[in-house]
Order: structure tokens, then sequence, then C-alpha cells
């Protein structure tokens, strides 16, 4: 890559003549090709528009574009790039292999596209059966389109529905470095301000992300960095993202008021208000059914101040309410040993 763009750069900084256009058609198609197997598509795409600009019939940087907007799930324009080519059949003498790869490529970008629509009507059924035949579908066709957000999105979804929680969050987490790269944004307002005064680029690619983590976080028990991201997903309502957003406000509020009675409980119980910080613990419990762990922290929380208050059985069955919601919640099985020990 460093020696295409010297390359590059000594015949920008030189007289670009017609005899020395073809080694800067060259370097600019081999710097594609190399970025491209970088998975930096969108500057492999740059490159390609510029040696086509300056060899229109150099159709191997045209198959490259192809490929790029391939990779990037624009159909539309892979489809377009590859229709191109197969067409200068007639006018240009065309090597074998680009007409072969051409009509795979065609092939390939169509099924892209099928296989996307039905996904897409699949996972509006919003059934686990539809989900999981969604992700093979997926899996099918995001080996061909590996950057694609349109199809990282449906995976998501799917995985959503089918309650994969801590895939979701390695999903997003795992394909975000290369979104920010292949998906640039120019437009100022479309970047987010964070509290500290930094930036988030291309913010548009970090929102469904945002919006499917934070779900995660939530129905894992993870309030606290589900509201982070919903906090974040707030400042951009002033931004075209707006409409995306109101289906997150309900949820945004619903965290706020768990956190907000939780914290009261645990505030209560630590300035020796036993039966305060029961009502608070029991509030949070009551609005926090899809939040299972969560809810197995509030039900441990009551049944320490349940035991404050000498209510021992109370106090046991609590715990055992929390372990019947997340059998991995290690603190109500101590808690739940220690008040039988009690009792003995």
């Amino acid at each position: 890559l460093e020696f295409y763009t010297k390359g590059v750069n000594s015949f920008l900084h030189s007289n670009t003549s017609g005899c020395c256009l073809e080694p800067l058609v060259l370097c600019y198609s081999n710097r594609a090709a190399t970025r491209m197997s970088l998975g930096r598509m969108r500057e492999a795409l740059g490159d390609c528009s510029m040696a086509a600009a300056l060899d229109p019939n150099f159709l191997k940087v045209q198959m490259r574009a192809a490929n790029c907007h391939l990779a990037l799930g624009e159909v539309e324009d892979a489809l377009q790039y590859f229709s191109k080519c197969l067409e200068s059949g007639s006018d240009v003498c065309l090597d074998r292999r680009i007409i072969i790869e051409a009509a795979d490529g065609l092939q390939k970008a169509q099924k892209v596209a099928e296989c996307t629509n039905r996904c897409t009507e699949l996972l509006q059924q919003r059934t686990s059966n539809a989900a999981t035949i969604a992700l093979g579908i997926i899996a099918e066709v995001l080996p061909i389109s590996s950057y694609s957000e349109k199809l990282l999105e449906m995976k998501g979804e799917a995985l959503i529905t089918l309650r994969k929680y801590e895939e979701v969050i390695q999903l997003c987490k795992q394909t975000l470095d290369f979104a920010e790269k292949n998906f640039v944004v120019v437009d100022a307002e479309n970047d987010l301000a964070d509290g500290d005064g930094s930036k988030y680029k291309n913010s548009f690619v970090r929102l469904w992300r945002w919006r499917l983590m934070s779900k995660s976080n939530f129905h894992l028990g993870r309030l606290e960095m589900a509201l982070n991201l919903l906090e974040k997903e707030e400042l951009l309502r002033s931004t075209k993202y707006s409409m995306i957003q109101g289906s997150l406000i309900p949820l945004t509020v619903s965290v706020r008021e768990l956190l907000h009675c939780k914290n009261a409980g645990n505030k209560a119980f630590q300035l020796g208000r036993h039966i305060e910080a029961v009502e608070h613990y029991t509030a949070a419990i009551s609005s926090s059914v899809e939040s299972h762990p969560f809810a197995a922290i509030c039900f441990c929380n009551r049944a320490a101040a349940h035991q404050a208050l000498g209510l021992i059985a109370d106090a046991i069955a609590d715990c055992s309410l929390a372990l019947a919601l997340d059998g991995n919640y290690t603190k109500a099985v101590h808690r739940r040993a220690t008040l039988h020990e009690t009792i003995r």
C-alpha cells in the first residue's frame, strides 16, 4: 500500500502526460486491490474512480469497483458495474476471466438482493422460527457482502429475537471499526459530540448498534450500560434520525425508572430504612419483568432488607425467586445458604 501510494504521489507531482498515464492507472488499480484485501472498501472505490477517470476502458478496475460495492452490500451499484463490464464485451476484446467474473458477480449480487428482501419479510414476523431461518439465509450471503450494514443489522435483529444478547453485543462491537472506515459521513451534522467533548464520527453506523446493544444490555440486566447507550441515542433526536429514535423513548423512560427505584432502595437500606428499601425494590421488581437478571438483583437486595427486618422466610423466598430468574447469580446462592444457617 505504501509503495503504491508513493507511486501515485510521484506521478501527481509530475506531468501526467499520455505516455505515463498507464503506470498511474495501474498504481491506482493495484492500490485499490490492496485496500480491498484490508477491508477498506470505500478507499478502494476512490482509487477505482481515479483509475477509471484516467482510462474509462480499463475494465479490470470496473470489476474491482463492482466487487467493492458488492462487499459493502450496495447491490444496485454492483449490478450496474457488473452489467457494464458484460455489455462492454461487444465493443472490447475482453479477457475471458473478466467475463466469467462479471457473470458470477452479477449472480451473486442478485442473490444478495433476493436474500435481503426475504430476510426483511421474515424478520417482520418477529418469531423465533422466522429469525432462525433468516440467520441461515444471512449466513449464506454475508460472506459475499461482508461489510453490508443492512445484512449485519438484520443479523443483529434476528439474534435479539432469539435472545442471544451476548452475540448481539459482540457482533456490534466487532463490526464497528470497518463500518466507520467504509461508510464515511462528510456532513458534520452527523457527528455526535460526547460529554467529554470528543466526537463520534459516522454516528449513523453506530445508531443501529447502539439500539441493539442497549436492548441487549437491558435484557442482560446491565441497565447502566443500556442507559448510557440510550442517552447517546437521545442526543441524535434533533438530527435526521429522529424518526428512528421514537421507538426507543419508552425503553429509556423504563430504564431510568428502574434504576431510580433500585438506587433509592440501596440508599434507604444504607440509611437503615429497611421497610422503605423493601418498597423501592418491590416497585423495581414489578416493572422489570422483561429484564430477568435485573429483577434477580432486586429480589436479592430485597432479601437483604427482609433479613434486616427479621423476615427470614421472606428473605429466603426472595433469594429463591432471584435464582429462578438467574440461575447463575452466585450472590443469591450464598445469601440463601446463609439464611438457611440462621434458622437451623
